[in-house]
């Protein structure tokens, strides 16, 4: 809770910082990026690490925003990312492995939000919606050192996001 305090003191502090009568609102438009991240899956069992999942992902996000007028705007956000993990469960035997499982996640979220002028020419821009967000694993058919088999998985969730820009 201490963090996110922090985090929301210095997004109202660097807001501040915007030279006044810059155009500080959301503005409309396509935006597209690349990404690389770090993946990590941890799976515990009365408080041991019994499975875990470790590997490097590229992807590509896009998003589009509306202004609607008033303050008010729209966001798509889109993103999709894939690589290779390597699995590991570790036993008596040491580590059980499969390595270079195929992965990949895929997430849609719809934002609706308002831009409140807070002064200074800069904007605060919170926002809320719907989204949702999916993996897919490709173990199915891959045998591990220790004889387990693997198998496909699909996990899928959705969610609310709530958040805040500041410009």
């Amino acid at each position: 809770m201490k963090d996110k305090a922090c985090l929301v003191t210095a997004l109202l502090a660097s807001a501040t910082l915007v030279p006044a009568g810059a155009q500080a609102k959301t503005r409309g438009g396509f935006e597209v990026g690349a990404e690389v991240f770090d993946y990590s899956y941890r799976e515990r069992f009365e408080g041991e690490t019994v499975a875990y999942d470790d590997g490097l992902f590229g992807g590509l996000h896009l998003s589009y925003v509306e202004t609607i007028g008033g303050g008010l705007f729209l966001r798509g956000k889109f993103a999709t990312a894939g690589g290779s993990v390597d699995y590991r469960s570790p036993d008596a035997n040491g580590d059980d492995r499969i390595e270079n499982v195929s992965q990949a996640v895929g997430q849609l979220e719809l934002h609706i939000g308002m831009d409140f002028p807070i002064g200074g020419g800069a904007t605060l821009s919170p926002f809320t919606g719907f989204a949702g967000r999916a993996l897919i694993d490709e173990s199915g058919g891959e045998v591990s050192s220790g004889g387990a088999q693997g198998y496909d998985r699909e996990v899928g969730y959705a969610y609310i996001p709530l958040g805040a820009g500041a410009r």
